[in-house]
């Protein structure tokens, strides 16, 4: 098209026709211009398709990522269950009398101070936010939610480590060695009777000393922290089903 002005242009100005030669001129510029612009446009719409191939990777990757967190979640939830409910039977039987090194060993065996430090798998936000194609989540709903879900995590998993930390801390900060007593040393380290004192376990006979307030708080306190793992944990979930079932809702939308 634009050769079939051009050689107009030439006649015309062999011609001496100028004026005719002006208006063809200014209409191959216009087709130039034509031309670049619906490239441009061909080239946005492009990039834009490919955008949204992006989104919906980044999206099905995101909603993988919260699957696999409802499942570590509810395991966590399990295992904090089953944390409270030793030691709540520890200190249920710490109040009845301990008759021998033998009870007191079946007794200190109940003692559950597992740590529960929550992992989340944040790899595609921390990917999406890290690369600046947070943007590329179209639906600002969406977006907000997703942004809001992981900032409240961090937080709420702080507080979760925060706590964890204070338990751990309190067993340094006894005046006892109970763990002496617990199957996993005296399988191997104090697997020997002769090893032990009656001042090794005396104290669990005695509610008023300082050893048996220590390990009855102790014990309180990680039913506490287990308690509050399973709230939270409850919280993130309830978040998490919500985001799946919104991600599901637009992708299907598309």
């Amino acid at each position: 098209m634009i050769k079939f002005f051009r050689n107009i242009r030439r006649r015309l100005l062999r011609e001496n026709r100028f004026t005719r030669y002006l208006i063809y001129a200014i209409g191959e510029i216009i087709l130039v211009v034509i031309g670049i612009l619906i490239a441009l446009q061909i080239n946005n719409w492009n990039e834009e398709s490919k955008i949204r191939d992006l989104e919906q990777t980044y999206l099905a990757s995101l909603r993988n990522d919260l699957q696999s967190d409802k499942i570590y979640l509810k395991n966590q939830i399990e295992e904090s269950k089953s944390v409270m409910e030793s030691n709540r039977q520890f200190i249920k039987q710490l109040w009845q009398k301990q008759e021998s090194l033998k009870d007191a060993m079946k007794l200190v065996n109940l003692i559950n101070t597992r740590t529960q430090k929550i992992i989340l798998q944040s790899s595609t936000y921390e990917e999406l936010k890290s690369t600046g194609k947070l943007s590329y989540i179209s639906n600002d709903s969406l977006r907000k939610n997703v942004i809001e879900f992981y900032r409240n995590a961090s937080h709420s998993i702080g507080i979760m480590d925060t706590y964890d930390d204070y338990t751990m801390n309190l067993i340094s900060d006894q005046d006892y060695n109970f763990f002496k007593l617990h199957s996993i040393w005296t399988e191997g380290l104090y697997s020997d009777k002769n090893l032990f004192h009656k001042s090794d376990w005396e104290y669990l006979n005695d509610p008023e000393s300082r050893k048996f307030k220590q390990i009855e708080n102790l014990t309180t306190q990680f039913i506490g922290k287990h308690r509050e793992v399973i709230n939270s944990c409850n919280d993130l979930l309830t978040d998490i089903e919500k985001i799946i079932n919104h991600i599901n809702e637009y992708l299907n939308s598309k």
